[in-house]
């Protein structure tokens, strides 16, 4: 598989339907093996995506998000960075659990356990003063 994509939004409802309309393409296009590892990916995409939509907090700037998604070393990789004020995603993890009972889901706090539960790996966290990034894999060994 050969898989790339890069794109810059600004407008958070575009970023949220390119994305996924050019990921489900890319499942349509694949054998089962690499169709579960995209649909892992995703669905984490989503998840992440929506909680821009839903949650970021952007002050005085206009939303920007670059959204990056290749191959590389047997891993679907995938950077979304953008400008919110960001949060700390270990923390909210933290909190979602001492807060949030298993058997209140699926109502809410379900979000980030399953962007989490998805991904081998899900990191979150500033790159520069004004920007954050989300830094996803998912193997395509499984």
């Amino acid at each position: 598989m050969s898989l790339r994509y890069d794109e810059v939004f600004s407008d958070l409802h575009t970023a949220v339907e390119r994305v996924q309309a050019h990921l489900q393409q890319e499942i349509e296009a694949r054998t089962n093996e690499e169709v579960a590892a995209l649909c892992c990916l995703q669905l984490a995409v989503h998840e992440w995506m929506g909680n821009l939509v839903r949650h970021a907090q952007f002050g005085e700037r206009f939303p920007e998000v670059h959204v990056r998604v290749w191959q590389q070393d047997g891993q679907l990789r995938c950077a979304i960075e953008d400008n919110s004020e960001g949060f700390d995603l270990d923390e909210q993890l933290k909190l979602q659990e001492r807060e949030t009972p298993i058997h209140a889901l699926p109502e809410g706090g379900m979000g980030l356990r399953l962007l989490q539960s998805s991904t081998e790996r899900a990191e979150y966290g500033p790159v520069s003063e004004q920007q954050n990034r989300l830094d996803l894999s998912v193997s395509l060994d499984e």
